[in-house]
């Protein structure tokens, strides 16, 4: 089966470009402006962009050569979490598709399907653009990485940066939250918050990942200091100002801070 080789994208005043060749035939690489991928990223940004091109990974193309356009989406569409994650939504597709009728499956790829194997394409459709959705975010990841390590003065590797974020963002998945939202710690509170109005702990956040980069905390807790303004305190010594409107690289901030300090006071020696 043919595919579609890519060794660079480029964005122009006029749209979004690929250098593309395909893979049955010796023609070089050229560089062509594609028109879907345009109108994508004039409607929907560089996310939708992204989502397109993870799509086209799956589909269609690959990858080639090392160019600085292409280490973004190598990043997303090559790590341990679109692993699991495209296991993950090939079992959800298998449910519906094993929901199929024999007429059903006989029909997808005839021109009169029926009813049934059109809900299947639609159920299918949705989680596939609800996995690229999820992939993409992993090359704002990689792009988050990139400025960190730019203002980094101690020489901090990449897998520095990417073991704490993928555990910053192990947990947020778990709390469901959003970066990409205004307030993505619109449902988190104080500990009075949490016991009185059952909104998620700030402390238990905090806590959980900690945990995870193997820092013991004897003690953690959480008060209001103005309305989305928070102070978390750590083993009642250390204090750390927090908000609900902090996005993944302030949360980087703040776990980076929180180890730095109980690792200086012999708290927790182990990162």
């Amino acid at each position: 089966m043919s595919r579609e080789l890519i060794n660079r994208i480029t964005k122009k005043k006029d749209g979004i470009y690929i250098s593309t060749h395909s893979s049955n035939d010796d023609v070089p690489y050229h560089s062509v402006k594609v028109d879907f991928l345009t109108d994508v990223y004039n409607e929907e940004g560089q996310k939708g962009l992204d989502r397109e091109i993870i799509s086209m990974l799956f589909n269609f193309a690959e990858l080639r050569g090392t160019h600085h356009s292409l280490q973004r989406y190598l990043y997303a569409y090559n790590s341990k979490y679109t692993e699991n994650l495209h296991k993950e939504y090939t079992d959800k597709m298998n449910y519906y598709y094993k929901k199929l009728d024999e007429v059903g499956k006989k029909s997808l790829l005839s021109c009169n399907k029926t009813e049934n194997a059109k809900n299947y394409y639609l159920h299918k459709n949705t989680l596939e653009k609800e996995m690229y959705n999820k992939i993409a975010k992993k090359c704002d990841e990689y792009d988050l990485i990139n400025s960190l390590m730019s203002d980094n003065q101690n020489n901090k590797s990449f897998s520095y940066f990417e073991n704490i974020i993928d555990k910053i963002l192990d947990i947020s998945n778990e709390y469901h939250i959003d970066f990409d939202n205004n307030c993505p710690f619109d449902s988190f509170g104080s500990d009075d918050e949490s016991r009185n109005f059952g909104m998620y702990s700030f402390s238990e956040f905090y806590k959980e990942i900690l945990e995870k980069n193997n820092i013991d905390i004897k003690d953690i807790s959480t008060r209001e200091k103005s309305d989305g303004k928070y102070i978390v305190t750590i083993d009642n010594n250390y204090e750390f100002e927090i908000n609900a409107w902090e996005k993944l690289d302030n949360v980087f901030d703040n776990i980076e801070s929180m180890i730095n300090v109980i690792k200086e006071k012999n708290l927790g020696m182990e990162v």
